[in-house]
C-alpha cells in the first residue's frame, strides 16, 4: 500500500504512542543499579583477581622459568660446532641441504 507523503505526514503528525511501563519496573532497575555498584563490574571482579598476590606472583614465576627455559643451550648447541650455522643456511635457503647434500651448508 502506497501513501502519499501528505498523507503520511498528517498520520505520522496525529500518531501517539501510549507506552506503559509494567508495575515495579522502576523498582527492579533501581535494585540492579544497587547491585552492580556494590558488586562491581566483571571488568572490576577481573582486575580484582589479576592484581592478587597469588596471580602475580605465579605469572612472575612463569616468566622466570620461560626465560631460563630460553636460555638454555639449545639443540644446534648440543649437535655440535657446525649445527647453528646449518640451521641459519636453511632457514635463509630450505633447499642448501637438499641439493649438495649439506655441502654448501657446512661450508
Amino acid at each position: 500500500m502506497k501513501m502519499p507523503d501528505d498523507q503520511l505526514d498528517d498520520l505520522l503528525r496525529t500518531w501517539q504512542v501510549r507506552a506503559v511501563a509494567p508495575e515495579g519496573m522502576a523498582r527492579e532497575v533501581r535494585a540492579r543499579l544497587r547491585r552492580v555498584e556494590e558488586e562491581g563490574t566483571v571488568w572490576d571482579r577481573v582486575a580484582a583477581w589479576l592484581f592478587r598476590p597469588v596471580t602475580v606472583s605465579a605469572a612472575l614465576a612463569a616468566a622466570v622459568v620461560g626465560g631460563v627455559m630460553a636460555a638454555l643451550p639449545g639443540r644446534a648447541e648440543a649437535e655440535g660446532p657446525g649445527a647453528a650455522r646449518e640451521d641459519y643456511v636453511r632457514s635463509i635457503n630450505p633447499f642448501a641441504s637438499a641439493q649438495h647434500g649439506g655441502e654448501e651448508a657446512r661450508r
